[in-house]
């Protein structure tokens, strides 16, 4: 008894397209609604990026002022305008 194997096509896998992929259709698309979400998570994205470099900031001339305070204790006016007019 003669078995006979049957060999079909070898088809090759397609690489998806950007467009085709989940990044890539937010990316890429026209879509208003989907627009509008890209563009609220952008806003609160670079709201959460300039609290934290106000924060950071803040921070910075506190520990300078604490820093600068053992110098620039002002007895009268001639001495504390080398003080003031540091950046």
């Amino acid at each position: 008894m003669a078995t006979r194997t049957v060999v079909e096509g070898v088809t090759l896998a397609r690489r998806k397209r950007f467009s085709e992929t989940y990044f890539g259709e937010w990316v890429m698309t026209t879509d208003h609604k989907k627009l509008g979400i890209m563009y609220i998570v952008t806003a609160f994205f670079f709201f959460l990026v300039g609290g934290t470099e106000a924060l950071l900031v803040r921070t910075q001339l506190a520990v300078w002022q604490c820093r600068m305070e053992k110098y620039c204790l002002p007895t009268n006016t001639t001495r504390s305008s080398p003080c003031m007019a540091r950046p």
